[in-house]
């Protein structure tokens, strides 16, 4: 009889990060699996974005958390970032931070799932991968400073 083996981030039948996600891509990169690293950073970009409008809606609403809620995290990023953008909710750096990541993103993994032709199988040029790869995880932290800023009050890191 052979082993059974145990199986990584599956509890209870469900898949689940163990690692917060820049973390699981930088993990999923070093290992090799570089189009799981990057679409990580790519959801978590996303998510970010989505979680930056959930944070800078008026408080004022008379429909319930849960149906805003679901709005949110079922708006593209490419939309989330230009309403941000339109009502002045992100800063334009930001704004254009997120465009060339999502277009470097795109070029790369859509140049992937290109069919081969003439006996030659798409591929990326690694550095030109590094450089997406890195700018993401810049992204990601950066992001994560303007979420803390907007969920403290603009009080992050002030021990108020």
């Amino acid at each position: 009889m052979s082993a059974v083996k145990k199986i990584k981030n599956v509890r209870d039948g469900k898949i689940f990060f163990d690692k917060y996600p820049p973390e699981h891509a930088e993990k999923a990169f070093k290992d090799g699996y570089y189009i799981e690293a990057l679409q990580t950073l790519h959801l978590s970009i996303e998510l970010k974005i989505q979680e930056w409008l959930l944070l800078s809606k008026h408080g004022n609403s008379k429909v319930s958390q849960k149906v805003i809620w679901d709005a949110a995290f079922n708006i593209p990023l490419t939309h989330a970032i230009k309403a941000l953008f339109v009502v002045g909710k992100m800063p334009k750096t930001i704004y254009d931070d997120v465009c060339k990541f999502n277009s470097m993103r795109n070029k790369v993994i859509h140049r992937l799932f290109v069919e081969p032709h003439d006996g030659e199988m798409p591929s990326v040029k690694f550095d030109e991968y590094q450089r997406v790869f890195e700018k993401g995880i810049k992204l990601c932290e950066k992001l994560d400073w303007h979420l803390a800023k907007l969920a403290t009050r603009g009080k992050v890191g002030t021990n108020k």
